[in-house]
């Protein structure tokens, strides 16, 4: 699917969101992109442009909202207490409780997510680690891109998504 897609800003409780809407499709799901440390780049916005594009209604800004399903790419923040969303415990443990599907994907040779913090989260939740892909790997714009492992990233992002439609339709 390549549906034509509408984007804007919005202001959600004082925050500003980017959103990509498709435009004519029929019960759309809806996606949640958090944005990553450099905060709403051209990459962080073709995201969500990407996923509005396969007929999702998606939105860039993150919370603790019981989702139906979620895919994290290389979310460094998982097993310590360093950012204040991570205490008084990592936010590994919240995200094993929630009570939709979450796919953590990895690089094997991720920099900041090392071999230690990889065995802890796939210990907690369902995990993806990709062979020869460092920190990054999904982002074109830098160097750390990882053309083949951001292309499974993808299909399972989709695939992911689909599921979610589908279930979202047989209950509908």
């Amino acid at each position: 699917m390549n549906a034509q897609i509408t984007t804007g800003w919005v202001d959600i409780a004082g925050m500003t969101a980017y959103t990509a809407l498709p435009v004519g499709t029929r019960r759309p799901v809806g996606v949640l992109v958090a944005g990553e440390i450099f905060g709403v780049s051209r990459y962080a916005r073709r995201m969500p442009d990407r996923l509005a594009g396969l007929g999702h209604v998606v939105c860039s800004v993150a919370g603790e909202l019981g989702l139906s399903a979620a895919v994290a790419l290389y979310p460094g923040w998982l097993t310590g207490t360093d950012l204040p969303l991570s205490r008084p415990e990592p936010t590994l443990e919240p995200a094993a409780r929630a009570p939709g599907r979450l796919v953590v994907l990895l690089g094997a040779d991720d920099p900041i997510i090392d071999t230690r913090q990889q065995e802890a989260i796939g210990e907690r939740l369902e995990t993806v680690v990709y062979p020869g892909a460092g920190h990054g790997f999904a982002a074109d714009e830098r160097d750390s891109f990882h053309p083949a492992s951001a292309r499974e990233a993808w299909r399972l992002i989709e695939e992911v998504l689909d599921q979610v439609r589908r279930s979202l339709q047989t209950a509908g």
